[in-house]
């Protein structure tokens, strides 16, 4: 069965609420869930749409605008989120996105990339360090 985009949204919810509890079991579930269908793609599709959905946080932080959003239907979600971190390094979250992407790219693992990459989410996510 062949997963879509819509479907791939709450997955990446999931997976960052997971990185920033350090919530490795859930972590582990969204990994076996994007590895079942054997496709590399989901994967990538997964990562490409984390980072837009990051990108709708970054901008909603700076400056409170929801009109021009990929995800205009998760605003509620994204605007919460982008409140509660407010201060992380945005920057490194896509560095570390774009990594991940790279490496499956590149035949890597990819259970092993996407547990790596909640990892560094789980360090710039960190609850202790959120304004």
């Amino acid at each position: 069965m062949e997963q879509n985009q819509e479907d791939l949204r709450p997955e990446i919810v999931n997976f960052l609420r997971a990185s920033a509890k350090g919530d490795w079991a859930q972590i582990n579930s969204v990994g076996e869930n994007l590895q079942q269908p054997r496709d590399k793609n989901l994967i990538l599709d997964f990562i490409n749409l984390a980072m837009l959905w990051l990108t709708d946080a970054y901008r909603y932080n700076i400056n409170q605008d929801l009109s021009r959003m990929f995800n205009a239907d998760m605003q509620e979600i994204i605007s919460k989120f982008s409140g509660h971190y407010e201060g992380i390094n945005y920057e490194l979250l896509f560095e570390k996105m774009e990594q991940a992407y790279k490496d499956i790219k590149g035949n890597m693992n990819s259970g092993i990339v996407l547990f790596n990459l909640a990892i560094d989410l789980n360090k710039i996510l960190d609850l202790r360090k959120s304004a």
